[in-house]
């Protein structure tokens, strides 16, 4: 929907990991062992979306802009 919606693969990826983070927090908070474990399959979804819509040169990761 985001790239549908004219956001870049930059912006769009980002902000789905971004997203899975705040749902993580919500869900777990960061006391519960879940959390990390949460985090590590946000990263895992980044890489996967990273792979489908690359994102630009110099932007190499979920907190580049």
């Amino acid at each position: 929907m985001c790239l549908e919606g004219g956001g870049t693969n930059n912006y769009c990826n980002n902000q789905l990991f971004l997203d899975m983070m705040q749902n993580c927090e919500f869900t777990y908070g960061s006391l519960d062992p879940r959390y990390s474990f949460c985090l590590a399959n946000a990263g895992v979804y980044w890489d996967a979306v990273t792979v489908v819509q690359p994102p630009l040169p110099g932007q190499n990761g979920p907190w580049g802009n």
